[in-house]
C-alpha cells in the first residue's frame, strides 16, 4: 500500500528541480479560474445590495446584467477553466520526468480532444452537485471516487467518459478515507500560507500539485496490476508526451505492480536516486539502470489482484 510520506516525499523531489516552473504553471492556471469566479462575485455584491431600496426598473436591470454576468461565468468555468485543470495535471504529469512545458496546460484545447474534456469534466461536476443534495456527505464521497478522472483525462482525452469515470472508481475504490487524510495532510502548509496575508498559499499550491500527481501515478500502477486497465489507455508504454514511464521515485513504489508494456511486474526496491534531475536523453530512473545503482524489475505473470 502507499503511504503519504513517500507519495509527497516523491513530490518534493520532483520539485527540487522544477520548482519555479511549477509555480509558474499555478498562477497561469490560477489566473483563469479566477475570471471565472467574477460572474459569482458580482451576484454576491447585488445580494449584499439587497438591505437598501432601489426603485423597482434599476433593481431588475441590475438582477438581469448581474445574473448574465454569472451565467457568463459559470460558462467560462465549463468550457475554459474545466480544460485547463486538466492541462494542468497534464503538466505536473510530466513534470514528473523534467518534461513539463506551458504550452502542456492549453494542450486540451485542440480539435477531437477539447469537447469530450468539456463533456466529462461537466459530467462529472454534475454527477458531485446532484450527490451533495442527499445531504451533502454522499456528494463528498463521490468528489473523492471522481478525483482522479481530470488525470485520467489529461494522459488519455479521447477515452469515453464512462471508461473514464469507471477507472476513476477503481483507482479510489479503498482508498477514499486514505485520500481524505492525504488531504488534511496540507491543512497546515494551508493555514501557513493563509496567515502570510493569503499569499502563501501562491507558493504551496505547486506542492499539493505535484504530490496528486505522485499520487494519481501509485493509484494508476494499482488498476494495471489489477489487470482492471491496459498500460496503453493511460498513456501507452512511452507516455503521452514520450517521457519514459518508469517514475524518477526517490524509492521506487511499493505494494502495486508497475508495468512495462502493459505487463505486470514487481516493483524493484531501490537505493536513493542521486539528487540529479532527469536529463532529456532518457528518464533518471535509466540512467540509475546503467550506472548499477538499482535493479531491473523482474518480470512475473502473477496475478497482484490476489
Amino acid at each position: 500500500m502507499w503511504n503519504r510520506e513517500q507519495v509527497k516525499g516523491n513530490a518534493k523531489y520532483v520539485l527540487g528541480f522544477s520548482y519555479w516552473k511549477a509555480l509558474v504553471a499555478c498562477l497561469i492556471a490560477s489566473f483563469v479560474t479566477g475570471i471565472s469566479q467574477m460572474g459569482n462575485g458580482y451576484s454576491a455584491v447585488f445580494r449584499l445590495s439587497d438591505n437598501y431600496y432601489f426603485p423597482w426598473r434599476l433593481g431588475i436591470i441590475l438582477l438581469l446584467v448581474f445574473s448574465v454576468l454569472a451565467l457568463l461565468g459559470a460558462l467560462f468555468g465549463i468550457f475554459v477553466v474545466n480544460p485547463i485543470e486538466v492541462g494542468r495535471c497534464r503538466f505536473f504529469i510530466a513534470n514528473r520526468q523534467n518534461k513539463g512545458g506551458y504550452d502542456q496546460i492549453f494542450s486540451i484545447f485542440k480539435s477531437g480532444i477539447y469537447l469530450n474534456i468539456v463533456k466529462t469534466m461537466f459530467l462529472k461536476n454534475l454527477y458531485i452537485f446532484l450527490w451533495s443534495l442527499l445531504f451533502v456527505i454522499p456528494g463528498i464521497i463521490k468528489a473523492y471516487e471522481y478525483s482522479m478522472v481530470p488525470y485520467i483525462l489529461a494522459e488519455n482525452p479521447q477515452m469515453d467518459s464512462n471508461r473514464v469515470f469507471a477507472l476513476s472508481r477503481s483507482m479510489t475504490d479503498g482508498e477514499k478515507g486514505d485520500i481524505f487524510i492525504f488531504d488534511l495532510s496540507f491543512l497546515g502548509w494551508i493555514l501557513l500560507g493563509v496567515m502570510a496575508c493569503g499569499l502563501g498559499t501562491i507558493f504551496v499550491a505547486p506542492y499539493i500539485q505535484a504530490a496528486y500527481a505522485e499520487l494519481y501515478e501509485v493509484l494508476k500502477y494499482k488498476v494495471i496490476s489489477q489487470r482492471l486497465a491496459d498500460m496503453n489507455e493511460l498513456g501507452g508504454a512511452e507516455g503521452y508526451t514520450g517521457e519514459k514511464q518508469n517514475p524518477p521515485y526517490p524509492y521506487a513504489p511499493t505494494g502495486y505492480a508497475q508495468s512495462q508494456n502493459g505487463a505486470p511486474v514487481y516493483p524493484a526496491q531501490s537505493a536513493p536516486f542521486s539528487a540529479q534531475p532527469p536529463s532529456a536523453g532518457g528518464s533518471l530512473y535509466e540512467q540509475q539502470l546503467e550506472n548499477g545503482q538499482t535493479q531491473r524489475p523482474v518480470d512475473s505473470d502473477t496475478d497482484m489482484s490476489k
